[in-house]
């Protein structure tokens, strides 16, 4: 086998994980796709596909928002996954108009309550093209934790979680 490919596949493999904080190794946030069925759309100035690509273009910025706020606790990682549901209004201008969350399975008592108001926060800068009319689009974020699994090129027991 190729060395320089064994390599790239390992560095790879290491990077879906990061450090927490007390230095275990964490997961990282998975968010499931998001496909035209589970669009609701009010206005027909943005088709779903227009859509689709903006959210496709942005989905890194809310995978970020939740490891940011897992990395905080990271005792509590394996145990993180739920839904977000938001609905968008946005201006003929292209610009997102109103945000605001349908349903959130994250409690407010939760150390996990920042990442409603992030999310909230990131999709509001979010730009669509200029339409006519505008549209307003409800759509779910769902979300999971990859648990992290021994490697077959690590031998040590950090990996583990606890």
């Amino acid at each position: 086998m190729d060395y320089c490919k064994l390599w790239l596949f390992m560095v790879s493999f290491r990077m879906l994980f990061t450090k927490g904080g007390d230095g275990k190794v964490i997961p990282r946030c998975r968010i499931k796709p998001l496909s035209a069925k589970n669009v609701v759309v009010e206005g027909r100035d943005i088709d779903v596909q227009t859509f689709l690509k903006v959210y496709r273009q942005r989905v890194h910025g809310l995978r970020f928002i939740f490891d940011k706020n897992v990395r905080r606790r990271s005792d509590l990682a394996s145990e993180f996954e739920g839904r977000i549901v938001l609905t968008l209004k946005i201006a003929s201008s292209g610009e997102v108009e109103n945000v605001q969350i349908k349903l959130t399975t994250i409690a407010e008592n939760s150390p996990f309550s920042a990442i409603n108001e992030d999310v909230k926060e990131s999709v509001s800068h979010w730009k669509f093209p200029k339409t006519k009319n505008g549209a307003t689009f409800s759509f779910p974020i769902s979300f999971y934790m990859m648990l992290p699994q021994p490697s077959m090129f690590d031998d040590s027991s950090s990996i583990k979680n606890k």
